[in-house]
């Protein structure tokens, strides 16, 4: 009786299905239903896939490591030769130490050192054009935040600093003369003239925020006039897959 009841049940749900709108002309999915179109796309991606394929079986992968900007720098890249693969990763490696040089906050003759130290001289300085374009798109992110991303932040960063070193908290009135020095809106740049200008004394620039992102996108463009169409930049030494590594 049970198989009986549970027999008619399917039966009226079948019937009830056949009133769908549409649903008797509904065709069971065979190889028929797929237009000949449709066919021909699914047999182009195979063929790319495959071709995609037996491309990337061609090419070594390879990862390096040297240390630049105070962390180490992780190149993955894919290549179809060993010499290839050291003559481009030594090209990027190259550009990473030619942008610490220039944007370091650490090193006494880095160009910023010496942009920083003609703060409060009035004078307008000349700087490299990778510095304007890290400088000027710093304070574009420093107004669409109303100052939370800033780089003369220097004189604060330089305080905590010491006071890792020291295992001693700043005083309140050294972090009240720093605060004093702070601040996005005295670091003044010239677009015509390709210049900045630091407007109150001890001001102190520090792109710890922003340079190791530009130096790891400038990494990739050289890897790939190097001819490296496949590589990571590793310039993060937190969580690479989630912060700062860069995909062709």
């Amino acid at each position: 009786h049970r198989h009986t009841t549970y027999a008619r049940r399917i039966e009226v749900q079948a019937n009830r299905n056949r009133h769908v709108v549409g649903a008797e002309h509904l065709e069971p999915f065979t190889m028929r239903t797929i237009r000949p179109s449709c066919i021909i796309m699914l047999l182009s991606l195979s063929l790319s896939t495959l071709a995609m394929a037996t491309e990337d079986s061609a090419l070594q992968r390879f990862e390096l490591t040297q240390v630049h900007m105070g962390m180490p720098i992780k190149l993955t890249l894919y290549a179809a030769n060993e010499t290839l693969a050291n003559s481009a990763a030594q090209a990027a490696y190259e550009r990473f130490a030619q942008l610490d040089q220039c944007m370091s906050d650490y090193k006494d003759d880095s160009e910023l050192t010496r942009l920083s130290a003609t703060a409060g001289s009035g004078r307008d300085i000349s700087i490299s054009d990778d510095l304007w374009t890290v400088l000027k798109f710093a304070q574009e992110l420093s107004r669409q935040t109303d100052g939370a991303f800033d780089v003369t932040v220097g004189p604060l960063t330089r305080l905590w600093r010491r006071a890792r070193r020291y295992k001693q908290f700043p005083s309140a009135d050294s972090l009240s003369t720093a605060r004093e020095a702070t601040g996005y809106k005295f670091l003044v740049l010239d677009e015509k003239s390709r210049t900045a200008r630091l407007t109150k004394p001890a001001m102190r620039l520090d792109l710890g925020g922003i340079a190791a992102g530009y130096a790891a996108d400038e990494a990739l463009r050289v890897l790939r006039f190097k001819g490296v169409e496949r590589a990571m930049v590793d310039a993060s030494s937190i969580s690479p897959q989630l912060l700062t590594s860069k995909q062709i």
